[in-house]
């Protein structure tokens, strides 16, 4: 029985790995395509581009591995039942939970390692994302200043630059700012520009230009020629060291002790501590997902009638009834932190048809027992 556990265990294991691999790549691809614009823009080098995807691959193992997990066992079994390998395991004395006693190990053994990504990997890659992307775009650049359409800057200042050169020249420059409330907006043409930074900030220098402003009080329009001018760009943000961390970047620890950060603890309020609270209970929940789907899979396709010609029934039921579960818990899981009663409904959602499907699996089981008892 020994061996045909192990066969059971390795054939998932690597069906499972298969198809993971599979959906990270399909993930690395669309995921990539978010931060080509940015990388591109910014002029940041290739390491930047692929320390951006990988860092944000973790958390989407909370998602492909439960679907890589459930769509290996719903495929070995399938073929199990096909090639009749589950009607001779079953003549030969296995039980519906014999049988499925390799792949709920195999289940379990992917909820812990999901549990470790959740609760510490994870939020780490996250905030590292985070960070990493605000570096970039803080990085005054041609992120910045594209050519040939108009840039919004922000605070009420927009550029139209008509050419942008190799060497950072900015040419045929109109520039709208309206940044000072309560005065008339300033308009400048200037024949050329460039970029300089300082120790008071970063600015524009325009040459041979001129500055054009409406005057309420005689209803005219004002006009100054200049050879050179000066505007202050808005200043940048605050290091990316000094930003507030969100929930999902906070290990599981963080959410727990929210006074390990002082600086939170201070400011935090019941409804910020509600959200903390709901987010780790999520954290610890998310990763049993994977043996849920594992439990649905089993009982669904071992139990019942076995039809050599194809089970296409029973996995298009099993599909179905993890797509409503994964679904409804995405629901539940967004709800779960404004309302308690969401948050039990999720742990019921997760546990609830895995006790059920162990129930069932060990029927048999215990019907055999009984009667060796008797």
């Amino acid at each position: 029985m020994q061996v045909y556990n192990r066969y059971i265990f390795r054939t998932t294991l690597i069906a499972t790995v298969f198809i993971s691999l599979i959906l990270v790549a399909v993930t690395m691809l669309t995921q990539s395509l978010r931060f080509l614009e940015l990388i591109v823009d910014s002029g940041a080098s290739t390491w930047s581009f692929w320390l951006l995807t990988f860092l944000n691959l973790p958390k989407f193992f909370e998602i492909i591995i439960p679907i890589g997990l459930a769509t290996s066992v719903i495929f070995i079994l399938n073929k199990m039942i096909l090639d009749s390998e589950i009607s001779v395991l079953k003549a030969t004395g296995f039980s519906h939970w014999s049988l499925a006693r390799p792949m709920v190990v195999l289940g379990l053994l992917c909820s812990l390692f999901l549990l470790l990504m959740t609760t510490w990997i994870g939020p780490i890659s996250i905030g590292k994302t985070n960070m990493l992307k605000q570096v970039l775009k803080s990085e005054l650049t041609s992120l910045i200043f594209k050519d040939g359409v108009f840039n919004d800057v922000g605070n009420g200042l927009t550029f139209y630059i008509r050419e942008l050169d190799s060497s950072g020249e900015l040419h045929g420059l109109i520039i709208h700012d309206s940044r000072i409330k309560g005065e008339p907006a300033v308009t400048i043409h200037a024949k050329r520009g460039v970029l300089v930074t300082s120790d008071t900030g970063n600015k524009i220098i325009v040459f041979d230009g001129a500055r054009q402003d409406y005057n309420p009080k005689n209803k005219t329009l004002q006009r100054l020629s200049f050879d050179r001018y000066t505007i202050d760009l808005p200043k940048e943000k605050e290091a990316s060291k000094t930003r507030t961390r969100k929930p999902k970047e906070r290990t599981l620890i963080e959410l727990i002790y929210p006074q390990s950060d002082p600086d939170l603890n201070e400011h935090l309020t019941d409804e910020q501590r509600h959200i903390f609270f709901a987010e780790a209970n999520l954290r610890i929940l998310g990763p049993f997902l994977a043996l849920t789907y594992v439990f649905i899979a089993l009982t669904t396709l071992l139990c019942g009638s076995i039809n050599r010609r194809g089970q296409s029934h029973k996995i298009i039921l099993a599909i179905g009834l993890i797509v409503f579960i994964q679904s409804l818990y995405i629901a539940l899981s967004e709800m779960a932190t404004k309302s308690d009663g969401a948050l039990i409904a999720t742990y019921l959602l997760v546990f609830l048809p895995m006790g059920i499907c162990f129930y069932i699996l060990t029927a048999k089981t215990r019907i055999n027992k009984g009667k060796e008892e008797t």
